[in-house]
């Protein structure tokens, strides 16, 4: 059982809820700290504490508004899109599939670069480096 730091013959009640030193009831302050200075530092930090989540519900509420403008403007675009399409669905399937060969075609250039790049790094691998060994026993 823990004593009290300022009186060692008397046993510790409870621990000061800001520095965490065992007290007795007689040298409780404000029902949890060993001190008026302890019980000051934990309201001044209890202050920023309050300060900070203040500032983080401001910053929660415009990122909210920005998210409800960025959905609206996404919205609004897909509307657009949409009437487009009904109004010209011939252009509007041909700008899709012109999208989507441009997309495709994009796809194919870079699993080239990929497989190249692969080659490449076979070849500067030497048939008795460290790595390919280790590489060809994980893959046995």
């Amino acid at each position: 059982m823990a004593v009290c730091l300022n009186h060692t013959d008397t046993p510790a009640v409870t621990s000061c809820a800001a520095c965490g030193k065992p007290i007795c009831e007689k040298c409780v302050v404000a029902g949890a700290y060993c001190s008026a200075e302890c019980q000051a530092k934990a309201d001044l930090a209890a202050g920023r504490t309050h300060q900070m989540m203040e500032g983080k519900a401001r910053t929660d509420k415009k990122n909210k508004a920005l998210k409800t403008v960025i959905f609206l403007i996404l919205l609004a675009a897909a509307a657009a899109g949409a009437y487009y399409y009904m109004q010209n669905p011939k252009k509007a399937k041909n700008h899709f599939n012109e999208l989507s060969g441009t997309v495709k075609n994009a796809g194919k250039a870079v699993g080239k670069r990929v497989d190249e790049a692969k080659e490449r790094t076979n070849k500067r691998l030497n048939q008795d480096s460290r790595y390919k060994k280790n590489a060809e026993k994980l893959v046995k």
